[in-house]
């Protein structure tokens, strides 16, 4: 029997919850051995993938260093909140001075990662028999 065609594919995260799916499918050329043929293929969808998801990557880091910056900024005004807001009801002033209000719509935020992630990964392989001539009879294996 003799592997004609393979497939190498995986499902990748790009972050906040979201994966995209890539595939790549190949003949198996003669002499070639399959297992050299399916590293190449993973190659391929894996330099493929770091491509396409590396400007989401790149969007989501950015955005996360901003969030951190803004999360800083807020909890430096809570801090200058309470201090202005100890000294005026301890000079008898603003007895009544609200706290800082809660901002909900602020995540904690986290490092991004460096690069894809590959979640899931699949295969496939067609074989034809040798003894066979015709190519209906070609079978496929996953």
């Amino acid at each position: 029997m003799q592997i004609i065609e393979i497939t190498w594919g995986g499902t990748f995260s790009t972050g906040g919850y979201e994966n995209e799916k890539l595939s790549a499918t190949a003949l198996v050329d003669q002499g070639q051995s399959p297992d050299d043929a399916m590293k190449v293929l993973r190659e391929f969808v894996l330099s493929q993938a770091s491509r396409n998801v590396q400007d989401s990557y790149e969007q989501r880091r950015r955005l996360l260093v901003e969030l951190d910056k803004l999360e800083k900024n807020v909890e430096r005004a809570r801090q200058e909140w309470a201090s202005v807001s100890d000294f005026l009801k301890a000079q008898g002033q603003k007895a009544d001075t609200s706290e800082f209000p809660v901002l909900k719509f602020l995540a904690g935020g986290s490092a991004a990662a460096a690069g894809p992630k590959l979640e899931t990964e699949q295969s496939s392989v067609v074989y034809r028999d040798l003894d066979s001539s015709s190519p209906d009879e070609d079978a496929e294996e996953e």
